[in-house]
């Protein structure tokens, strides 16, 4: 009897050694192959609703931090973590080491591929159109703006291909009224005014200045191109890159980014714009 007591008791340690070891197995390591689980840091303008931007209790929010949470979830050997910034730092902090993204509805611009690596994938389409001041007719397509005063950024994507709209189109260059910083508040305005004649805007964007700052007297022109952005990585992450590229690919196939782009832009930006973005090969070449 003494035996048998001695034998069951062995065998319940037995058992509950191997539960022990299962659950801590379980628990350990998130990533399918228990590799160390690597801690990324995304920065993201904190002020560009509703694309990335810092809510009320300065969590990062907006359809890119949405894409890349979701990214998250299909990487298990990541870990992300958001912060939001200045724009002007976030390359700063790429180049420091101290952060491995960036979001912002970034463009594969010619200075930016120097510096820095993109996936092949783009994490959105999306529309660019004109803000004009409303009633006006003559303005409906890019090639309608010739001759007129468009204010804008003196770098960047857009302002690039409006130069090189310039030099196709002598005699009938656009003119450039010139800001600073990104600020419908004294864009708007000037629009209203007659001082000038448009700005290229994202249109969910736009939306978002008419509602929540209450403009009125503007409209959008229809589209005139559109323009797909990228996350943007240190030059060293092309690991990270090819793995971002991936889930990108896995999110466009299931539904995922349509499903994002309507929930935070109103409309599935991949395929209401897809064949007008295929369609528009010159605007493709400065990413080339």
């Amino acid at each position: 009897m003494k035996k048998l007591v001695t034998i069951v008791l062995v065998s319940a340690l037995a058992a509950a050694s191997v539960f022990f070891l299962t659950a801590c197995s379980e628990t350990e390591d998130p990533s399918s192959d228990g590799q160390d689980v690597r801690k990324i840091s995304v920065v993201g303008y904190s002020a560009n609703k509703p694309f990335v931007y810092l809510n009320e209790d300065g969590v990062l929010e907006g359809y890119e931090p949405a894409v890349l949470r979701a990214i998250d979830e299909l990487l298990p050997q990541y870990e992300f973590s958001y912060e939001g910034m200045d724009f002007a730092a976030m390359p700063v902090a790429l180049e420091s080491g101290s952060a491995q993204i960036a979001v912002c509805m970034l463009v594969k611009s010619e200075e930016r591929l120097q510096r820095f690596i993109f996936p092949e994938n783009p994490s959105t389409l999306s529309p660019m159109n004109f803000v004009i001041k409303e009633g006006r007719t003559d303005i409906q397509t890019f090639d309608d703006i010739g001759g007129k005063v468009v204010i804008t950024g003196n770098s960047g994507y857009e302002y690039t291909h409006m130069v090189k709209w310039n030099e196709k189109h002598p005699g009938n260059e656009i003119i450039f009224d010139f800001y600073n910083e990104t600020n419908a508040d004294d864009i708007y305005p000037k629009i209203l005014a007659g001082k000038a004649d448009a700005n290229l805007v994202y249109p969910a964007g736009f939306e978002y200045n008419v509602t929540e700052k209450g403009w009125t007297g503007l409209q959008l022109s229809p589209v005139v191109f559109v323009e797909d952005t990228y996350f943007m990585l240190g030059q060293n992450e092309t690991q990270l890159r090819d793995d971002i590229d991936g889930a990108l690919e896995q999110l466009l196939a299931d539904g995922t980014l349509g499903r994002l782009s309507e929930e935070w832009l109103g409309e599935d930006v991949f395929t209401v714009y897809a064949d007008i973005f295929e369609s528009q090969g010159e605007w493709q070449e400065a990413k080339k």
